[in-house]
């Protein structure tokens, strides 16, 4: 099975993917540095984009993916704790 995964940071959600077997076809998140760790970590080089300004299937698409005929997971990977504006605030 394939999946893609948005919002992908460092790359936790990805090797948790491929740990069950499957297929990731791409990987989309804003951040330089988590794209680099991302690659190092998973294979997978993500693609660079700001996902509050563009829609996931232009993204998507802009990632090789045709969102018309996809059929797999879609992972949208909900940010650490320490980063979000939901969690503490403590990135340790």
């Amino acid at each position: 099975m394939r999946a893609i995964v948005f919002f992908s940071g460092s790359g936790g959600g990805t090797l948790g993917l491929q740990a069950a077997g499957l297929d990731v076809a791409m990987a989309a998140d804003v951040s330089v540095t988590c794209n680099v760790n991302h690659h190092r970590m998973t294979g997978v080089r993500p693609l660079r984009a700001d996902l509050s300004r563009y829609s996931l299937r232009s993204v998507a698409r802009a990632g090789g993916v045709d969102p018309s005929s996809f059929e797999g997971l879609v992972l949208l990977s909900p940010p650490c704790q320490g980063v979000t504006s939901a969690g503490r605030h403590q990135p340790s």
